[in-house]
């Protein structure tokens, strides 16, 4: 797979402003903690990113069929995939790549986030996911690790909503994740 990631395309970050061209702060996060695309550090995470807004077209979101794996096999190892369920709301861990999965305290795969004990509803993780949910917008942001590995001082995450064919629904997030090491290496 090392010829892969000669194949993909450098990501160009394009600033990233909601429908209403406000910048919303969310007070959950901490300070320092939400980015803009300019302050992506992460090449993964930027790649994950422009991947993304490549396949939503411009419209809102893409939808669930509009991502293809196949397209980002370098940064697959990199990636989660949530369903989003309702009533009540929950995030079921479909997919997890295979460094995120390393990188963290278990194998989340097929789990409900109410399930593990640090990611329930009063988790920064479990009110990133609702937001991005009920907003269908994207979350871009750096909190700190939380995890098994003493090296590392954060991760830099997007958290991407994907929808129905049509309408605003988000039914899955697609969250590219990448570790942020103490020495400032990714």
């Amino acid at each position: 797979m090392s010829g892969a990631s000669n194949q993909t395309p450098t990501a160009k970050v394009v600033a990233f402003k909601p429908r209403d061209g406000r910048r919303q702060l969310l007070d959950f996060l901490g300070p320092g903690v939400q980015l803009q695309p300019e302050a992506l550090r992460s090449p993964v995470v930027l790649k994950g990113f422009a991947y993304w807004r490549r396949i939503a077209a411009g419209r809102q979101m893409p939808a669930r069929k509009d991502f293809d794996p196949l397209d980002i096999p370098a940064l697959l190892p990199h990636v989660m995939l949530k369903d989003v369920q309702r009533e009540p709301l929950d995030f079921r861990y479909r997919v997890v790549g295979s460094t995120v999965r390393l990188h963290s305290s278990a194998d989340y795969t097929g789990q409900c986030m109410s399930q593990i004990e640090h990611q329930g509803p009063n988790s920064i993780v479990w009110r990133s996911c609702s937001w991005v949910a009920e907003n269908a917008a994207p979350l871009l942001l750096r909190p700190p690790y939380a995890g098994p590995q003493k090296d590392f001082l954060a991760v830099e995450a997007a958290i991407l909503p994907l929808g129905e064919s049509a309408g605003r629904t988000v039914n899955k997030l697609l969250v590219f994740l990448d570790f942020i090491r103490k020495s400032g290496a990714g």
